[in-house]
Order: structure tokens, then C-alpha cells, then sequence
């Protein structure tokens, strides 16, 4: 949960630019997020593989992982102010709250399908 002054500062950005824009830049965020992501997956997987140049792999491994957290800490600020501007349009926030909620059963009901075959 985030509070205190980083939570007044978010949602100060987050009033100036508006929904739009801030969703705009979480959907450029996320694919930054996810860029980092894939990279950090491959580096991870050619050390598995016992390639070469072990070292530097680790080096680049360690920067990968800096650049991941730092693009997921990124993600979580805009959404943190997408969540506030969602609850302050109580309309608009009521939609994207029932939306959550069916993703949220849909999800439970693929883990218990999957619980399910695995005990088959």
C-alpha cells in the first residue's frame, strides 16, 4: 500500500496529466516492462545453459534485473494513479471494478482446472 507524501505526489501527477494520458503511459510502461522482462528471461536461461563468457552473462544478468524492477516500479507508480482517478469517477471505476472481478473468477477457475488435472 502505498501512503504518505508518494501517494499525495502520485496523485497529484496523475490529476495534472488525466486518464488518458496516464493510461497512454502505462500501456507505454508495460511494454518497456515488459522488454525487460524477456531479456532478463533469456540472460537467465543462457546461464542455465552453461554457456560461455559466464561472468559478463552475470554482469548483464545483474543490470537486466535493475532495469526490470526499475520499469515494474514505473508501471505500479502510473497505475497507482490510473487506481485514483478510477475512484474518484465512481461510474467509470464501478465498470473497471466489476471487470476485475469476473478476470479475478476467470483466473480462479483456470487454477482449479489446472489443481484438478494435475490430481487426475
Amino acid at each position: 500500500m502505498i501512503k504518505g507524501q508518494l501517494k499525495k505526489d502520485i496523485e497529484c501527477i496523475a490529476g495534472y496529466y488525466g486518464f488518458w494520458t496516464q493510461a497512454t503511459k502505462l500501456a507505454e510502461e508495460g511494454a518497456e516492462l515488459s522488454a525487460a522482462l524477456c531479456k532478463m528471461t533469456y540472460l537467465n536461461r543462457r546461464v542455465a545453459k552453461g554457456r560461455r563468457n559466464i561472468r559478463l552473462i552475470a554482469k548483464k544478468k545483474e543490470q537486466a534485473k535493475d532495469d526490470f524492477l526499475k520499469e515494474l516500479a514505473d508501471v505500479l507508480v502510473v497505475a497507482e494513479g490510473i487506481k485514483f482517478l478510477l475512484e474518484a469517477d465512481l461510474f467509470t471505476g464501478a465498470e473497471v471494478s466489476g471487470n476485475m472481478r469476473a478476470k479475478v473468477q476467470r483466473q480462479l477457475e483456470r487454477i482449479k482446472e489446472e489443481v484438478l488435472a494435475e490430481e487426475e
